[in-house]
């Protein structure tokens, strides 16, 4: 089976914004929709676009391509065998309740009324992750999904 990569999952075949430059590509995290990038992705990206995206915020630096591949200096430890290491807790993580479950097969619209209902402030400028988000800690959602 033959598998095709998008541009920008890897740093030899990184995402051009704007125009081709020639600098080394960086790993970035688009904070709303720039050029070719949708809010949320992380790409490897290079080109004229990737300063001005930066300069305004839109897309955030997350590594270079130096700290990529150079894993920084190692320390060598004499006697680390002799030390006893402590137990670690393995991380828990929260279950979803049934309103979570709820919430999260609503449409974005179903939402959006069920925000107004709860009085819930800002919701018009939010989408629908966001709306999910402020509704399952809003008091009184529960009753309402009743």
């Amino acid at each position: 089976m033959l598998t095709v990569t998008h541009d920008g999952q890897t740093p030899d075949k990184p995402t051009v914004l704007g125009q081709p430059n020639g600098d080394e590509p960086v790993q970035v995290y688009s904070t709303g929709l720039y050029k070719s990038m949708m809010k949320g992705q992380t790409r490897w990206v290079t080109g004229t676009g990737v300063d001005p995206g930066l300069d305004n915020g839109v897309i955030v630096l997350i590594q270079t391509l130096a700290e990529e591949t150079d894993p920084g200096p190692r320390v060598e430890i004499e006697g680390w065998h002799d030390v006893e290491l402590p137990e670690t807790e393995v991380a828990t993580f929260p279950e979803g309740t049934e309103v979570d479950a709820r919430l999260a097969a609503m449409s974005k619209a179903d939402l959006v009324k069920l925000a107004r209902t709860v009085g819930l402030e800002g919701r018009a400028a939010m989408d629908k992750s966001e709306l999910y988000e402020h509704l399952r800690h809003h008091p009184g959602v529960e009753d309402q999904l009743s």
